[in-house]
């Protein structure tokens, strides 16, 4: 398994370790290496060689074990799809099977002329892919539309939230002269909807005192300075820069509202942080959201791009204080679904599938199998050996 560096910020060296424990506990063989960038600094000639030698370094590693699958954690982006092609090509003659876990993909612009480059690099990669494992069904189904005879399957990431009550908020519930807050997390990007956020926020306070707490850095760090000074906002908006650990359990706590107004998602760890916090959520119908979430009951959708519908989803959670509660319980209770010993089976059942155990041919209705083919306790490929990735 091909995971990212500890160094490296984000949600994916928090998932890969519950991961890898719960294919173990199922009688899993699992021998993990690192790939791609070791630090948000790295120069381009440090990248271009660096993956390189790491192509060959996985290469090596896989010609010393006896494995079944090779499994890549990776995002489906330009310099992802570049940076996974060249070690794609390195390892595809000395192991059976390759599949992808993409943390967010975008299929539909394989499916236009939009950007022709992002598309002949990734069609190159899936050349050498036996399949893919993407969190939201509109994913699975649309990759499945490009490539009908590789295997796509829906799973979910594995969390582990806080058995501790003192971590936990309460319920989005707040004082009487409390100002409320609202808490983003994320990358501080335009399709993250930080800066439709911003725009809403200033609604919200000319009706309401509250205030917003943004949580993360990006490329448009900038572009939300500016328009935080330029709307009047800079005594309502806090920059926390990348929080994490206690201090990020913090800022869990001590929200009102979790909103993530995006453009495009996977599903995202954040999300279930602040599910397992207690917080009621506004987001969008987007991704691995819809496959999850229930409107009025985890969360209420918004369209992505439009800060008057995305003020009136905050005014109505604030004035709400019984619907706030009524969506932190059922969040608490929605996010034990993604623990390990619940997905980890799914994740496996799709493994096995990919390898190439038998299957029930694809039908209209579950063109990606969803992970509905074999028996959870099933952990044997043809031949006798265990299942080693």
């Amino acid at each position: 398994m091909l995971v990212a560096h500890e160094t490296i910020k984000g949600p994916i060296p928090k998932i890969t370790p519950h991961l890898v424990s719960s294919l173990r506990e199922q009688g899993v063989e699992v021998d993990t290496e690192p790939w791609g960038r070791r630090s948000d600094t790295e120069s381009l000639v440090t990248k271009a060689v660096g993956r390189l030698l790491d192509a060959w370094r996985v290469r090596r590693r896989l010609q010393g074990g006896a494995y079944d699958l090779l499994l890549v954690h990776t995002s489906h982006d330009l310099k992802g799809a570049a940076r996974d092609l060249q070690m794609l090509i390195a390892a595809r003659s000395v192991v059976p099977r390759i599949a992808l876990h993409l943390h967010g993909s975008r299929p539909e612009i394989l499916l236009g002329p939009g950007q022709p480059i992002f598309n002949l690099i990734t069609r190159a990669a899936m050349r050498f892919v036996d399949g893919a494992l993407v969190l939201s069904s509109e994913e699975c189904v649309q990759w499945h539309r490009i490539y009908p005879a590789k295997r796509f399957h829906l799973i979910a990431n594995p969390f582990v939230g806080s058995d501790s009550d003192e971590a936990k908020p309460a319920l989005g519930s707040m004082e009487v002269s409390q100002i409320p807050s609202l808490l983003f997390v994320g990358r501080v990007m335009e399709p993250k909807g930080v800066l439709v956020l911003v725009e809403a926020l200033r609604l919200v306070v000319n009706e309401t005192p509250c205030r917003l707490v943004i949580a993360g850095t990006g490329p448009d760090d900038r572009r939300a300075h500016a328009l935080v000074e330029s709307l009047g906002l800079t005594d309502s908006v806090r920059f926390a820069g990348y929080v994490t650990g206690p201090a990020l359990s913090a800022l869990y706590r001590n929200a009102t509202i979790f909103v993530l107004p995006s453009c495009r998602e996977g599903f995202p760890t954040v999300i279930s942080e602040a599910m397992d916090a207690g917080l009621p959520v506004i987001t969008t119908r987007v991704g691995g959201l819809p496959d999850h979430l229930q409107d009025g009951v985890n969360a209420r959708f918004v369209a992505p791009r439009d800060p008057r519908a995305l003020a009136e989803a905050i005014l109505r959670l604030l004035k709400g204080s019984d619907e706030r509660i009524a969506m932190g319980l059922a969040n608490r209770a929605k996010v034990r679904e993604f623990a390990p010993g619940t997905v980890g089976p799914v994740y496996l059942r799709a493994i096995q599938d990919i390898i190439g155990e038998p299957r029930p041919p694809p039908s209209p209705q579950n063109p990606c199998f969803l992970a509905r083919f074999a028996r959870p306790e099933k952990t044997s490929v043809p031949g006798g050996r265990n299942t080693r990735c």
